[in-house]
């Protein structure tokens, strides 16, 4: 996309389940997301899931001569928009020590 713009769509499958008596219905989503870094070591992310509004279960109940079908509806669509911004470099000032039992050996005298 360039100019510090990134992309992402990505979805999500389920397939039909089998549960004793139950019989669950496949289930799908979409979802997509993008973001914009800028210079100032700050990002924008803006994502949207489940953009058909399609993950919601369906089953069918079938238990001697009872037969039942359900439709479980909710919204289950979330945006998400937020800004980060990374205060500093990035780089630590000062490199972590390793090494604690050779600094121990030096100090005792068998280094």
């Amino acid at each position: 996309m360039g100019n510090g713009f990134t992309a992402e769509l990505t979805g999500n499958y389920k397939a039909r389940e089998v549960y004793a008596y139950m019989f669950l219905k496949p289930m799908w989503s979409l979802n997509i997301g993008t973001q914009k870094k800028f210079k100032n070591n700050s990002t924008l992310k803006f994502s949207f899931n489940n953009i058909f509004l399609t993950s919601n279960p369906e089953a069918r109940n079938v238990y001697a001569s009872y037969v039942e079908n359900f439709v479980v509806r909710r919204d289950t669509r979330v945006a998400t928009l937020s800004y980060t911004y990374n205060f500093g470099s990035g780089k630590s000032a000062q490199p972590r020590k390793t090494g604690g039992a050779e600094d121990l050996k030096q100090r005792v005298g068998n280094g």
